[in-house]
C-alpha cells in the first residue's frame, strides 16, 4: 500500500461571502513540496489563469498513462524519444444527472530513436496495456479514451517516419501483465 497526501489552503480574501463574489483561488501543496495556485474553473467563476480540478483530474490520467507506457516501452527494450498528449476532458451530466467529468480522451504522440521500434499492432497494445494497468484510470468511474497520434521514428537526423493510428478501445484487456508481473520479469531479467 501506498499513501499521497496533498495540502489544501484557501482563505477569504473579502468580507463579501455571497456565491458570485467569494474567492474560489486556493494553494496545492504536494508531499515532495511544490506549490501549486488552483482555482474553479471559469465557468464556475474561478480565475482561468489557475489550474482547476478537472484539468488537474485529466491530468492525473494523463501523466499515469505516460508513466505506465514509459515502463511498458523500457521492458520491451524500446528507447522512447519524446512522448506528448493533448488531453480532453468532458463535463456534463452524468446517468444520475449529476455534472461530472463523464470522459476524457488522451492523445499521446510518442517518438522512437534507436535500433528498434513497435509497428502498428504492438503500439496498440502498449496503449492498451498502459491503460489497463494505470492505477488512476482504474480507479475512476470517467471513461478514459486512448487515441494515439502519429508515431515519429527518430534516428539521429535523419528523416522521421511517421505512421498514423486509430483509436485504441476503452475496455480493459484481461491479458495484460500486472505491475508486480512486470516487476517480477525485471527482476529475472537481471
Amino acid at each position: 500500500m501506498s499513501k499521497y497526501k496533498v495540502s489544501l489552503k484557501w482563505k477569504a480574501d473579502s468580507e463579501d461571502f455571497s456565491y458570485k463574489k467569494y474567492n474560489r483561488t486556493h494553494q496545492w501543496t504536494f508531499g515532495g513540496g511544490s506549490s501549486v495556485k488552483a482555482s474553479a474553473a471559469p465557468e464556475y467563476l474561478g480565475n482561468a489563469e489557475y489550474a482547476n480540478p478537472e484539468e488537474a483530474f485529466a491530468a492525473s490520467l494523463a501523466s499515469c498513462h505516460l508513466l505506465t507506457f514509459l515502463a511498458i516501452a523500457s521492458y520491451k527494450k524500446y528507447q522512447l524519444n519524446t512522448y506528448e498528449d493533448e488531453v480532453t476532458a468532458i463535463v456534463e451530466k452524468n446517468k444520475n444527472n449529476k455534472l461530472a467529468v463523464t470522459k476524457v480522451i488522451l492523445r499521446p504522440r510518442v517518438a522512437f530513436t534507436g535500433e528498434k521500434a513497435p509497428d502498428e499492432t504492438e503500439l496498440k497494445k502498449m496503449h492498451e496495456k498502459a491503460h489497463a494497468e494505470c492505477f488512476i484510470s482504474n480507479s475512476v468511474l470517467t471513461e478514459v479514451v486512448v487515441e494515439p497520434q502519429d508515431q515519429e521514428r527518430v534516428s539521429g537526423n535523419n528523416a522521421d517516419q511517421t505512421d498514423s493510428f486509430g483509436p485504441v478501445a476503452g475496455s480493459r484487456s484481461q491479458n495484460v501483465e500486472s505491475a508486480e508481473e512486470m516487476k517480477e520479469r525485471e527482476r529475472s531479467d537481471d
